[in-house]
């Protein structure tokens, strides 16, 4: 598949852009950076929405021969547009379950509480304990196993 090709497959959709910056590496090889435009991170996001906003604008890097970038270009493509694919999947689930909670926080707020219910909303919770903090999570590799 030629380079062109592989980039006509990955922006199908209209609208969809590929930004490509080759820069040479020496010994005649080169650095191929491709960055799909997501996008702004809207104002209103949560920090998951953000974070797979952030995962799918990774850039692919391809470094080497001007054949060995033409090979890798194959694969590699394929890929990001599976990782765009996946992400676009995720922040609907993210988006309808942002929905959803406001939602249900509409109608609870909407909904007096009854005395014995009242009564128990006005218990003070517990101080968290600092040692009780979850330890930070890793870096995940792709935005699947983000959550």
């Amino acid at each position: 598949m030629s380079f062109f090709s592989a980039i006509a497959n990955a922006v199908a959709t209209e609208g969809k852009r590929i930004f490509v910056e080759a820069v040479g590496a020496g010994d005649g090889k080169i650095r191929l950076i491709l960055t799909a435009d997501v996008g702004q991170v809207p104002n209103d996001a949560t920090p998951e929405m953000a974070k797979v906003y952030a995962l799918m604008a990774r850039p692919l890097v391809v470094v080497g021969t001007p054949a060995e970038v033409e090979t890798a270009l194959a694969g590699k493509l394929g890929q990001m547009r599976e990782r765009l694919d996946e992400g676009n999947e995720v922040l609907d689930a993210l988006r309808q379950l942002k929905a959803q909670a406001k939602s249900s926080a509409a109608k609870a707020h909407s909904t007096p509480p009854k005395p014995a219910e009242a009564d128990e909303q006005a218990e003070p919770a517990a101080p968290e304990r600092p040692d009780d903090a979850p330890a930070p999570a890793p870096q995940p590799l792709s935005i699947g196993e983000a959550f």
